[in-house]
């Protein structure tokens, strides 16, 4: 529950008091989620590196839809979100966008969908975060002195490391 400290009277008192109400702050839930959403992003999924033109995967869907969005920024979070897709039309699982990388530069990308519904505003999905780049890790060699090789004496190795260089 929440509670407003003494120290807080007159106008701003009044205020935490109409916020307290309108948030329902401290109100207990009479449903348990069954751990179904409206809006999901199913693929590609976080972590993935992705280029070319790429299926953003997922659901949106609830029964008073209005229009839903799929939105790209770059960077996690990203400074700002780009609509890729609209759609008014109900996607209880399946394809939501395709969304053409080329051109875009190297680096992390943020995904969500957003659901306008009539009722309940915008509703926004988990995000998923991607890499455009190439594939794989670029291996990196550290050179160690050579050394001949003598009967009882190990043999010089050189260690390769791997970054996430493009």
């Amino acid at each position: 529950s929440f509670t407003i400290p003494e120290s807080v009277q007159g106008f701003a008192r009044s205020q935490a008091e109409e916020w307290r109400k309108f948030l329902a702050a401290g109100a207990t839930p009479s449903e348990r989620s069954a751990g179904q959403t409206d809006a999901i992003i199913l693929g590609p999924r976080t972590g993935d590196r992705v280029s070319g033109i790429v299926s953003i995967v997922g659901k949106a869907d609830a029964p008073d839809l209005v229009a839903y969005r799929v939105e790209i920024g770059q960077g996690s979070p990203p400074l700002g979100w780009t609509s890729i897709s609209r759609s008014e039309q109900r996607q209880p699982g399946g394809g939501l966008a395709q969304w053409s990388t080329d051109g875009l530069p190297p680096g992390t990308y943020s995904i969500r969908v957003v659901m306008e519904t009539k009722d309940r505003g915008e509703l926004y999905s988990n995000t998923t975060t991607v890499t455009i780049g190439p594939g794989g890790p670029t291996p990196r060699t550290t050179p160690r002195p050579r050394a001949t090789p003598r009967p009882g004496q190990p043999t010089p190795v050189t260690t390769v490391e791997f970054g996430d260089e493009f």
